[in-house]
């Protein structure tokens, strides 16, 4: 692991940025602990950061977890078709290993969650009201859900934060797994 951190702060240094411990840490949990990925995540978090925080290319920059962590999430984020082609497919080892990751981040596993609920509202309103704004992959993953199957799946993962459950990914893995049961029957 102390090589793996030596090569990112290096390659970090390399392109004129500082990183903070909570980053490298990010960097280290989404690259599963292999140093070719950690500096290909790296890189990528520096291109979007420069974009985001307006830094000019090769300036200073100071990476803290905190930039990292909103920076990695907004990625997840444009995985949801993804993510639902995965519910879809009933892969659940996908569906868990992806919620794993999020959680060994510290990503709020409630706004992903959240997000997927919206994805999947904008098919359903697709479907019913001919509306734009859903992915075109989220749409095509749906294709065979009825309107019923749907209803269902949006209500139990808007449902999934009652409160009955302290810890979000416990209520999350378990409002998935219920979703993958729906889309099964």
């Amino acid at each position: 692991v102390n090589g793996i951190r030596d090569s990112i702060v290096a390659s970090a240094r390399a392109s004129n940025v500082t990183l903070e411990e909570g980053a490298i840490s990010l960097i280290t949990i989404a690259s599963q602990g292999r140093e070719d990925g950690s500096i290909r995540i790296l890189s990528q978090l520096i291109t979007v950061a420069r974009e985001w925080y307006g830094l000019l290319e090769g300036g200073p920059m100071i990476l803290d977890g905190e930039k990292a962590r909103s920076i990695l999430f907004s990625t997840y984020i444009s995985m949801i078709p993804m993510f639902i082609s995965w519910i879809s497919k009933h892969d659940a080892e996908k569906v868990f290993n992806f919620l794993r990751v999020l959680n060994q981040q510290e990503h709020s596993i409630s706004d992903f969650v959240k997000s997927v609920a919206y994805e999947l509202d904008r098919v359903y309103r697709f479907h019913v009201e001919r509306q734009l704004g859903a992915d075109e992959y989220s749409v095509e993953a749906t294709k065979n859900w009825s309107k019923d199957k749907l209803e269902e799946v949006i209500s139990t993962l808007t449902g999934a934060f009652d409160g009955t459950y302290k810890s979000s990914y416990t209520a999350s893995k378990l409002a998935f797994s219920k979703t993958i049961d729906i889309v099964k029957s």
